[in-house]
Formats: structure tokens, C-alpha cells, sequence
């Protein structure tokens, strides 16, 4: 069975260069997908994980740019290569000092293209695996719940049952799935991440068992299916507790089965695919609620960890603080020390509700800000200052908006929308999301940035 030999997205706000692009991969061996806007790239970055993508400098009345940095946060395995026009090297190189790993200009150059994503995708040699491994890919802390997680995969690393990982959102369970693959014997094989809640319900079958040309009204090409794509290797089905009801009995059968069968076709076909779910739910409260089929969990949970809160494991901060220092360091040609005592006593008091993920962005912010080589509390908590609070009448001042910068007022706004809508609709995600015109996954996706618990509304 033929194998992607990796998955690339395109950003650029030209449909027809993503479209040239897209048939440059898909005929030297690439999945390749494609987005036109700021926006559109966020989506596909909580849709999938990718193993390269390219960005142009300028999307429209967009600055490309500042798309780096959330491909940075959000996949930082990734590899960025801006593309570039005539007279934008200089720009070019300085996203390389921010992060990107190369440059392309647009000269029509497609072997070296390809070549150069060949070589960043190809599986490295001396594969991190063993005692030494599981540092150098994301498993930071010497706590005992995160050793207990390390102990665990060093069991599991040489069969293929499936996995459930459960934790709080934040808490790193896809690096925790990237760790059991990387430890694996499929180590030198695809690793595949799919966000369940983030794809509309009548897109979601086909992205994971693929189509047939025909199949819908945009299927104008056969396309496979992420399980296709990476037979052999590992899948994640990132936020399985938001999988629709219906597409749940297929993933059942799917895995009993070792078979999928596209969209539109009556074939089936053999897969050889490892499976790990993961969710921030009690998904043990979705089946009793009837939210999640009973079968398909038992299915999935042959072997369970739970990825502990990071307020849990504190004192895993310091060791965290500096391996993102170190990063970010690198990323920003910086050189900023390490927390003082007094800080780090603050960073460790402070319970992080958005866990590694929270840490890691405040300390992107502390090295960006520093003007002196230091951390600063005030850049560190920063995000905390300025962000609008609830008086206890549940009133709110929207006054205060007009004082924060546009994209802090947006979000402001969106939050003390979505608060409304969950109260009106009694939690009710189906309700939200028709009175305000979205997909229940966006509404999923909202209230995982914003921290809001579902029962909390009902």
C-alpha cells in the first residue's frame, strides 16, 4: 500500500499557487492540504498536525508573519519555510531567526521544494527511545506522576493495544501520544493527529476513512483517509469524547474489524493502524450520559494513563520553565536567565488552570517582553492583569473593552457571549450552536479556550 511520505500545508491567500503546490506534493508522494487566510490556518492547525508547512509573507491585507508564531505554539514539531517573493529575503530570514526553518522563493523551483521537505520529514536516525528518549521529546518533569507516565510507555512500547489518554486540556496528551509512538516499533512510520471536535460532523467520515470522486459535491478527486495515510504508523483521535454518536459505531467496527471503507465506495480496505484517543473528558460520564457508546470505550481503554493537571505536579515548573526557556531562547536569539527565587516561588504557587500549555505561553510572552535579560512577574502573569473579571452580580463592564487592545477586546467579547449563550441554552451544545449559526465543534472549541465546563451550565 502506497505510504504519504508526509503531510504539508499551504498558506497562501492565491488559490491558484495552493493549487499548483498541492500537485507538486500529491505527485512527489505528499499530503497536501491548503489555506488562504489567518483564520483558515488556525483551523487547519486544530484540525491536523503537519509535518511541514509553508507561509507566504503576505496573505491579502494579512501579514503572514504573524502566523508564525501560532504555528510555533501550536505544532512545534512542525517545520516552517516561508515562501517568499522578489525583494522579501530579508524579511524571509528574519522569521528564520523567529522560529522558521528555511525559505523558498517563488521561482518555480519544485525539486528543490521537495528535496528540502524530504530531508525535514525523513525519520531521523538514533530514533529517541529508552531511558534517555522521552525528555528530548516533551516528557519534562521528574514528579511521580510523570515518571509513573514514562514507566508506562516503556511497557507498552512494543505492542500494539490501543490507548486512551485522559487529562485536562493543556496537559500535553498529544505529546504524550507523539512519546509512544517515537518509543514504538512503528517509530520510523507516520504519526497522525486528528481533532474529533474540531471538524464538522459531515466532513469528519471522510477526513478519517477518505472518498470517492463523486462522493458529495466538492469530492472532485479521490482522496484517502487519515487512517489510510498512515497504515502502519499511529493515529491519534485527539478529543474522541466529541466524536459525533453516529460516527462512533464505524470507528467501532473500524477497529474490530481492521477495515475501512471510503466515502462513496463499496470496497473495503485493510489497514494496519495503531490507535490512541485522547480526551479532556470524564468519558466514563459520557457513556453513563448515553453521550459515548459503552462498547467503543471498552475498545479504546485496553490500556488507560491519565496525564495529571500541572497543579498537580508543581513541582515539575522549575524543569518545564527551562526547557521552554531554552526554546524560546533559541527561537528569539535571546538570552534570558532563569527565574529568580521569588519568581519561581510565585510560578509555583499559582495553580496554572491552563496547565503546560499556559506555562509555556507565559514564558513565549516573559522572553518576547524581557528588555534586560530577565523574567518579570508582570510579563509572566500578564495575561491575568489584563484580562476583563466578572463582578459578583455577573454583570459587565464593557467599558472596560474599549481600553484593551482590539484582539484582547474580541476575545473579551466572545468569552461574555459565550457565557450567555451556554447559560441560555442550559449547556445544551446542540441548542448553542443552532441560535448562533456555528457547528457544535466550534462551540466545543470556545469553550476549551475559555475554560468552561459543560456541566457548569446545566
Amino acid at each position: 500500500m502506497i505510504q504519504y511520505a508526509g503531510r504539508v500545508l499551504i498558506v497562501d491567500d492565491d488559490v491558484s499557487v495552493c493549487k499548483v503546490y498541492e500537485a507538486v506534493l500529491d505527485k512527489a508522494g505528499f499530503y497536501a492540504a491548503s489555506a488562504n487566510t489567518l483564520a483558515g490556518l488556525y483551523e487547519s492547525l486544530k484540525s491536523f498536525s503537519y509535518d511541514v508547512v509553508l507561509l507566504d509573507l503576505q496573505l491579502g491585507q494579512e501579514e503572514g508573519i504573524n502566523g508564525l508564531p501560532l504555528i510555533l505554539r501550536e505544532q512545534p514539531f512542525a517545520k516552517v519555510y516561508i515562501l517568499t517573493s522578489h525583494g522579501s529575503i530579508e524579511r524571509a530570514v528574519e522569521c528564520m531567526r523567529r522560529g522558521a526553518s528555511g525559505f523558498f522563493e517563488k521561482t518555480g523551483d519544485y525539486d528543490r521544494l521537495i528535496n528540502e521537505i524530504k530531508t525535514a520529514v525523513a525519520p531521523k536516525a538514533g530514533v529517541e527511545t529508552g531511558d534517555d528518549g522521552m525528555g528530548t521529546i516533551g516528557l519534562i518533569g521528574d514528579s511521580a506522576a510523570i515518571q509513573e507516565t514514562i514507566a508506562t510507555i516503556k511497557k507498552i512500547k512494543n505492542v500494539d493495544s490501543t490507548v486512551l489518554i485522559l487529562g485536562e486540556s493543556g496537559t500535553g496528551k498529544e505529546v504524550v501520544a507523539r512519546a509512544i509512538h517515537k518509543s514504538s516499533l512503528r517509530h520510523a512510520d507516520r504519526f497522525e493527529a486528528i481533532n474529533c471536535g474540531a471538524i464538522p460532523e459531515t466532513l469528519l467520515e471522510s477526513e478519517l476513512f477518505g472518498h470517492k470522486k463523486g462522493a458529495f459535491t466538492d469530492a472532485k478527486t479521490d482522496r484517502k483517509g487519515i487512517f489510510e495515510v498512515c497504515t502502519n504508523g499511529t493515529l491519534l483521535l485527539d478529543e474522541i469524547g466529541d466524536m459525533p454518536f453516529s460516527l462512533q459505531t464505524k470507528l467501532l467496527r473500524v477497529l474490530q474489524e481492521r477495515q475501512i471503507t471510503p466515502v462513496g465506495s463499496n470496497t473495503a480496505i485493510n489497514i494496519n493502524t495503531r490507535v490512541i484517543a485522547a480526551t479532556h473528558r470524564d468519558i466514563q460520564d459520557e457513556c453513563r450520559s448515553k453521550r459515548f457508546r459503552e462498547d467503543l470505550f471498552y475498545r479504546l481503554s485496553v490500556v488507560v494513563l491519565h496525564i495529571p493537571a500541572l497543579r498537580h505536579r508543581i513541582e515539575d515548573v522549575p524543569k518545564l520553565a527551562e526547557y521552554f526557556l531554552e526554546q524560546f531562547n533559541n527561537r528569539f536569539n535571546k538570552g534570558v536567565r532563569m527565574p529568580d527565587n521569588r519568581l519561581m516561588a510565585r510560578m509555583m504557587a499559582y495553580d496554572w488552570p491552563g496547565n503546560v500549555r499556559e506555562l509555556q505561553n507565559s514564558i513565549e510572552r516573559a522572553v518576547v517582553l524581557s528588555t534586560d535579560d530577565q523574567l518579570s512577574l508582570e510579563n509572566i502573569f500578564q495575561h491575568l492583569d489584563t484580562s476583563a473579571r466578572r463582578s459578583n452580580d455577573k454583570t459587565w463592564d464593557f467599558s472596560t473593552a474599549f481600553a484593551l487592545p482590539l484582539t484582547d477586546a474580541k476575545h473579551f467579547f466572545e468569552k461574555v457571549y459565550l457565557e450567555n449563550l451556554l447559560t441560555v441554552s442550559g449547556g445544551n451544545i446542540s441548542e448553542a450552536a443552532r441560535v448562533c449559526g456555528r457547528y457544535r465543534a466550534d462551540i466545543y472549541r470556545l469553550m476549551d479556550r475559555y475554560g468552561f465546563d459543560q456541566d457548569t451550565f446545566r
